[in-house]
């Protein structure tokens, strides 16, 4: 795969903070694309090999550069299936807890569902009895690492290409906001950051259109002055 650096795209971003030093337009600029990608999820990866689950592992270890590209990190998994090909579904911890009050310890011989306990730590339930060996499949959200020489850093060239101008509306809205400083301006900084949160709203639909959107439920409650109440929601509970 070819990546293309951020030094590459500061001309995007450059002619419009006359004096900023390349350095921190490269930084804000890779924070930018780190962000973008990581709230839209727009980069989806599928590690092409399986992660065995055996011996009461809660959840593979993803390493950066083996399962998933140098220089990048997990968001969240967006789907996993069984070596049986069936999909595993998400619940929240809430849900789990109606399920099952004990699954905390809970053991079996296969993963009926997986949940989040922490930004970055997830788990299945059940755990995995000592003597179950099976695999795992996943599809990723992955984000972009900030490199400590932003002058190197760098992105995918097929998603530069497709997000870089976003990305530097996200970068202009972080330069402009900085107080004091010749290329400041505080209009132009709020104008760039909505049309970020616009870029972010976009890249979100196109990546449910790339990818499929997640399975939605839709709970009913009682009737209400304008007819059925009803709540829905995707996956993660949103």
């Amino acid at each position: 795969m070819v990546d293309q650096s951020f030094r590459d795209m500061a001309w995007l971003v450059r002619p419009h903070v006359a004096g900023c030093p390349d350095a921190e337009i490269y930084y804000h600029f890779a924070e930018a694309a780190r962000e973008h990608l990581a709230r839209s999820k727009a980069w989806q990866f599928q590690p092409t090999a399986a992660f065995d689950l055996a011996d009461d592992t809660a959840f593979p270890t993803i390493t950066a550069g083996t399962h998933i590209p140098t220089d990048t990190y997990v968001v969240e998994p967006v789907l996993l299936k069984w070596d049986d090909g069936c999909e595993i579904p998400f619940v929240t911890r809430d849900q789990l807890d109606k399920i099952d009050s004990d699954w905390e310890q809970a053991t079996g011989t296969k993963p009926k569902y997986w949940t989040s306990l922490a930004p970055g730590d997830w788990r299945v339930y059940p755990l995995l009895t000592a003597a179950t060996t099976a695999q795992l499949y996943m599809r990723l959200a992955i984000s972009i690492q900030l490199h400590t020489n932003v002058t190197a850093a760098g992105v995918e060239e097929n998603l530069a290409y497709r997000f870089r101008s976003a990305w530097a509306r996200g970068a202009l809205a972080k330069l402009m906001a900085i107080p004091g400083k010749d290329w400041t301006n505080i209009n132009l900084a709020s104008n760039y950051g909505t049309l970020f949160e616009e870029d972010i709203a976009k890249a979100k639909s196109l990546a449910a259109a790339d990818y499929g959107r997640p399975k939605r439920s839709v709970q009913y409650g009682g009737l209400g002055m304008g007819g059925s109440e009803r709540r829905v929601t995707d996956d993660y509970g949103r």
